[in-house]
């Protein structure tokens, strides 16, 4: 998998690290390869749950998670940005079009159903 996860703000994440408690490293080696590098943050302070940019400079994705929700918020907000990281070049009409909901759906059941 070439999606790679940093420790941010006290998300755990792998990068030759033991994983913490947060959970969300073992998830994420569930989830299908983006193809790029991927940076998950958690972030004080942020109006929404999540959400995702890509870095032109560092070629990578960064995922941010608001800090202190709910486990279970913080694990569906991954996998909705999860989805629009599969789909990031192909949806040109919305950020939510039918490529997304494929995408998501394809993350939510090897996470949630799994």
């Amino acid at each position: 998998m070439t999606a790679r996860l940093v420790l941010a703000l006290g998300l755990l994440i792998c990068c030759g690290a033991e994983p913490r408690q947060d959970g969300l490293a073992a998830l994420i080696a569930e989830l299908p390869d983006p193809g790029y590098p991927v940076e998950l943050v958690r972030v004080r302070g942020m109006a929404d749950w999540a959400d995702s940019i890509w870095d032109d400079e560092r070629e990578t994705f960064v995922v941010r998670v608001r800090a202190g929700i709910p486990h279970e918020f913080a694990v569906d907000s991954l996998v909705h940005e999860w989805g629009h990281l599969l789909v990031w070049d192909a949806c040109q009409e919305s950020p939510h079009d039918d490529l997304w909901a494929v995408a998501y759906g394809r993350c939510y059941r090897k996470v949630i159903e799994e």
